[in-house]
């Protein structure tokens, strides 16, 4: 009983596996990298580095502690109409309306956005 196939190879196929040389010094410069080199992070990781960096620029002062604490004690609303304001005086060049601003941000933080924002928080000063 002999064996038929059904494959037939085609009359311009190549006899053998073609060898790309041209390649190879590429390749062997590729092996050499680590496979993973950037760090993976969580796109509200990387936000809340960014806050967190900012935030480390900021000169803590009496006044921005008190704004703070004000704006953590107005209802969501009352943070939403101040904001364009905030923002207006920033686009001004006014210092400090860019340090009331990132208060500001910190309290309209969800609690996801809070957790990231401590991480950060921690690794900036190299705790984490």
């Amino acid at each position: 009983m002999t064996a038929t196939s059904n494959v037939v190879r085609l009359p311009t196929a190549p006899k053998r596996k073609v060898q790309q040389n041209h390649n190879r010094a590429a390749r062997a410069e590729r092996e050499k990298l680590p496979r993973h080199p950037a760090e993976r992070l969580f796109p509200g990781q990387r936000e809340a580095l960014k806050l967190a960096a900012e935030l480390g620029k900021v000169d803590q002062t009496p006044g921005l502690m008190l704004a703070l604490m004000m704006f953590q004690a107005q209802p969501l609303e009352v943070r939403g109409a101040v904001a364009p304001q905030i923002a207006a005086a920033a686009a001004q060049g006014h210092g400090y309306a860019r340090e009331i601003a990132t208060a500001l941000r910190l309290t309209t933080l969800n609690f996801g956005q809070q957790c990231d924002f401590e991480w950060a928080c921690r690794r900036l000063r190299g705790e984490a």
